[in-house]
């Protein structure tokens, strides 16, 4: 029983843990990064087309928004899963009625 009490706490610990991290970097991707990148690729599009910048680096601005994009994605899907495994470990709802 103390063994399962100890492996619970540990879950509970971990999972919470993942969604403190991976809230924090959600923020930074949506206050910072992902705005930088999508500005430098607006810049990188406006060089382009007046001829002051060549493709491979408006290809290259456009493959850091979408790494960028993807990465965050990931971050929310890890987010996600811990948020469900710590409402499978309590048996609480963690999310807001019509949050999204």
């Amino acid at each position: 029983m103390q063994a399962q009490s100890q492996q619970l706490a540990g879950d509970l610990r971990s999972q919470y843990v993942t969604v403190q991290q991976t809230s924090e970097l959600l923020k930074i991707h949506r206050e910072g990064l992902s705005p930088q990148a999508r500005s430098e690729f607006q810049a990188s599009l406006a060089a382009y087309q007046s001829g002051k910048q060549d493709f491979q680096a408006l290809v290259t601005a456009f493959l850091d928004v979408l790494h960028l994009d993807e990465d965050y994605w990931q971050n929310v899907a890890e987010y996600e899963t811990a948020i469900a495994r710590l409402e499978q470990l309590t048996g609480l709802s963690l999310h807001e009625e019509g949050a999204k």
